[in-house]
């Protein structure tokens, strides 16, 4: 038979140095089993350097650029990586290594794929190592590198490193995606992700991720545009990117879309679907509930909405319908640490050196005790202030439901994987058990910050975060809380279905501003959409600065209170604790030193005594002299 045009192929010649000019060849395919016609001439003096930019291609044999059309986009001559769902394939333009490094042989994970990200290896119990990631590639023109990394560590101990051009750019733990991107000159580059560990202390995930990386320059032009892939559409010519459509619209093509459609009244579609889904009847989980703020005499409203987006079908007969408003419901009772305000019927703070349980009414806390001031949040009416919520696979962002702070996110196969913070910042005021006054200011050791946050001399009476949450996730979730003092909790589900509510809890020991981190990951690589949903039912801080205190402590041995105190305090060297919640001195040849004795005045050993003092830590060896002999 004879020759087609498909039957052939074709490819560049080299490019002459000294004309900067290279030759299209056509051949026929080694496949083909077709007797030839004719094939294409070849055509000579082709410029080399003839640069596209993102949006614009070169098509084969041309010497002009054309833009791309709708439904296709291109990057102007590089790589890009959006979703590692396996390792890079390596070409002759652009390659990824990888490689591990320990002062300890084999306790070293160098970078591997992980849901869908890069990811420097799991070293959470391996120290003293460098984890690198090495991508080798040569520009042929002005370019740029860019990517965007997470870092979970021990903040300024553990980090990651980025070389470029011999200079490191160091990136320490931060909650979110960071981005990075730099120009780049033509040339040859190494460039490297270098995940580093100290000698001491795993926190957090303990790890870099890479969500994206993208390095353009590597060739002059595209040949041709890439289609959107499926799931996607571009309605613009000489664009660099697809989009997600957005709820309920699905790409009018499996491939090259140019536009969405909406689904119909009975369909919907979640962001990145490809197809229009039969909707589900409603359910009691469809819908989001909300309170009016409490108002004379005790009681609010209660009011329903439909979570948006809708995908539910609230026409079907299986489905539940919206509930009416529900008029005149009592207030909830207020937390501990607060009692209703009978002028506004506002839940306000116990005052200072007052505590409450829940519902009850604020008392004056007895001597011999503190009420340490703490935080309540029951019930959400709107996300609390200062409460920021950072998402990267997110459409929506956590929002107040009533009586829980909720997140849901539908996963599918273009979108598999979500990862949602809640970042809290609090100032904790810890008294401390330990007298300052007896710590010498040259003393390095009692500003030095240990692994776990306090001060290796000056201690305090520990604060105390409590965290109340509910997880639905069909097959792999997680989740991680942490502070500036590390990792307080990090937990993995294979599947949970929202009904069993979990509970963490953790010490904050050092006093000062605190940030707080709420971290909730899921993945999913099933063809069918599966929700992802997040609960936060209760959060409570102890220990706070400002705040209505839950309980009155009972002073920790050796520390003394007066009635109505906020903290306990240490009695001073020489002195202990009396029944009327004072420090009163220790008597003659008696001593106490808070460090060594606690609170209790001690007789001093025979043949030592105070010389007749009172209120003395020390006991005087009246000039007594030892002598050793050697035999």
């Amino acid at each position: 038979r004879i020759c087609t045009h498909d039957a052939c192929e074709s490819y560049y010649t080299p490019c002459q140095p000294d004309s900067h000019n290279r030759k299209l060849v056509y051949v026929l395919k080694p496949s083909s089993n077709c007797r030839v016609a004719q094939v294409p001439a070849t055509v000579y003096d082709l410029p080399c350097n003839i640069s596209c930019y993102a949006g614009y291609y070169l098509p084969k044999g041309y010497t002009q650029c054309y833009p791309c059309d709708k439904g296709t986009f291109s990057i102007g001559g590089g790589v890009r990586f959006h979703n590692f769902y396996s390792w890079p394939t390596s070409s002759k333009q652009f390659s990824l290594e990888t490689s591990c490094n320990s002062s300890v042989e084999g306790r070293c994970n160098p970078w591997t794929i992980f849901e869908d990200s890069l990811y420097s290896g799991n070293n959470t119990d391996y120290h003293s190592l460098n984890s690198t990631l090495t991508a080798k590639f040569t520009l042929v023109r002005k370019g740029q590198i860019k990517f965007t990394v997470v870092v979970d560590s021990e903040d300024k101990f553990d980090y990651l490193t980025f070389m470029l051009n011999d200079e490191p750019i160091v990136f320490y733990n931060q909650i979110g995606e960071r981005e990075f991107n730099a120009a780049l000159e033509p040339g040859p580059y190494i460039v490297k992700w270098t995940y580093s560990k100290d000698f001491s202390v795993s926190k957090g995930a303990d790890a870099a991720f890479i969500n994206f990386l993208e390095v353009t320059g590597l060739d002059f032009a595209d040949e041709v545009c890439t289609p959107c892939p499926s799931g996607t559409y571009n309605p613009h010519t000489a664009n660099d990117q697809c989009y997600f459509c957005p709820a309920n619209f699905v790409p009018e093509t499996t491939e090259r879309s140019q536009a969405c459609v909406r689904c119909t009244d009975s369909e919907y579609a979640i962001p990145g679907d490809s197809v229009c889904r039969p909707r589900p009847h409603c359910t009691e989980n469809d819908y989001i509930q909300y309170y009016t703020p409490c108002a004379a005499p005790g009681y609010r409203n209660k009011t329903f909405a439909w979570k948006t987006p809708k995908i539910c079908d609230s026409n079907s007969p299986s489905s539940v319908q919206l509930p009416e408003t529900q008029i005149n419901i009592p207030c909830e009772p207020c937390a501990e640490g607060y009692q209703r305000n009978n002028a506004t019927f506002q839940c306000d703070y116990c005052p200072t050196g007052y505590s409450s349980s829940a519902g009850g009414s604020c008392s004056i806390c007895p001597m011999k005790t503190a009420a340490v001031k703490g935080k309540v949040w029951q019930s959400f009416s709107t996300v609390p202030v200062g409460w920021n919520t950072t998402c990267y696979g997110c459409d929506e962002l956590f929002r107040a439901d009533g009586d829980v702070l909720e997140f849901n996110q539908y996963l599918t196969p273009s979108r598999p994987a979500v990862t949602v913070a809640l970042v809290i910042n609090e100032t904790f005021n810890l008294f401390p058990t330990t007298p300052s006054e007896l710590v010498s200011p040259d003393d390095t050791s009692a500003t030095q910050d240990n692994d776990f946050g306090s001060d290796d001399r000056l201690q305090y009476n520990p604060g105390r975060v409590i965290i109340s949450y509910s997880i639905n996730c069909f097959k792999f979730c997680s989740f991680y809380v942490g502070s500036d003092h590390g990792t307080a909790d990090l937990q993995y589900f294979s599947a949970t279905n929202g009904e069993e509510r979990y509970n963490t809890s953790f010490e904050i020991r050092k006093p000062g501003n605190i940030s707080l981190w709420l971290q909730f990951s899921s993945s999913n690589d099933l063809a069918d959409p599966q929700i992802f949903n997040v609960k936060i039912h209760r959060v409570q801080f102890i220990g706070t600065t400002e705040g209505g205190a839950p309980a009155c402590q009972p002073c920790p041995a050796g520390l003394v209170s007066f009635e109505g105190s906020e903290t306990c305090r240490v009695c001073p060297a020489g002195m202990h604790p009396d029944e009327d919640g004072d420090c009163t001195s220790c008597p003659v040849n008696y001593i106490n030193d808070p460090f060594i004795q606690g609170g209790e005045c001690l007789p001093c050993g025979e043949g030592t005594s105070t010389k007749g003092l009172t209120g003395q830590s020390e006991c005087d060896n009246n000039g007594c002299k030892y002598n050793s002999t050697i035999t």
